[in-house]
């Protein structure tokens, strides 16, 4: 037969149980797993940020030329992405070749059949700025274009950045 517990020992296996949960528990504030933890947060933040500016990428992307100014570019997203008759909604953006946001004075946009008479312009549809409520929509400006018929049409955005103005125009196509 087996001797009876001491009236102690339970209480004995309390005490280094509670020990065993407080070392177990420094080991894991401990700086290794801290900075482990950090590291991984970080690593996670910053792979929804790229694949949040690559996903989520302009329609067109063109380059915007201003007289004595480095090179930009000029990003356009056009909603619905297939074109159909009605409106257009037409956002723009001018970034550096780095892709970072530069603030325009304004964007205006225009749009026309690519067949039209000599001289004739289709007249200016005038952006509105969007708030700026982070990095990724800094300086973006949007209008809602109408689309009268469906076949080729041509999109010309202006620019007015830092006193000078450049103009991209590009085609579309619109379905029924």
């Amino acid at each position: 037969m087996t001797a009876p517990p001491a009236p102690d020992q339970p209480r004995t296996l309390r005490r280094r149980a509670t020990a065993g949960v407080r070392r177990r528990r420094w080991r894991f504030l401990a700086p290794g797993p801290v900075i482990f933890a950090l590291l991984v947060a970080g690593g996670l933040v910053l792979a929804v940020t790229v694949m949040q500016r690559t996903t989520v990428g302009p329609t067109v992307q063109l380059p915007l030329a201003m007289e004595g100014m480095p090179a930009h570019l000029l990003n356009v997203w056009i909603e619905p992405d297939v074109l159909r008759v009605g409106e257009a909604l037409v956002t723009a953006q001018v970034v550096d070749l780095g892709g970072n946001a530069r603030v325009a004075s304004s964007i205006g946009f225009r749009i026309a059949r690519t067949v039209q008479q000599e001289g004739e312009q289709a007249p200016l549809v005038d952006g509105v700025a969007l708030a700026v409520t982070g990095r990724t929509i800094a300086g973006r400006f949007r209008a809602v274009l109408p689309v009268g018929e469906p076949g080729a049409w041509l999109i010309e955005v202006v620019v007015q950045m830092q006193g000078r103005t450049a103009s991209v125009r590009f085609p579309v196509e619109v379905g029924p």
